[in-house]
């Protein structure tokens, strides 16, 4: 997903422990990407995507967010 915008909702986060160090995780659930004709026509005031369903969590390192 690199720098993309996503609109995403955090359903919990999780931290986890290792010997080798820490991570910090969150389970999303990923939108459809962004409608871009709407978001040029609208300049940029709209945002809009849709729910794509439980097929689209993702665990994601909470420094992403």
């Amino acid at each position: 997903m690199n720098s993309e915008i996503w609109i995403e909702e955090v359903y919990f986060f999780i931290h986890l422990t290792f010997e080798s160090g820490n991570i910090a995780l969150a389970l999303v659930l990923l939108y459809s990407r962004l409608d871009q004709t709407l978001l040029d026509v609208l300049v940029n005031t709209l945002w809009s995507c849709e729910y794509q369903g439980d097929l689209a969590l993702r665990f994601i390192n909470v420094k992403c967010i």
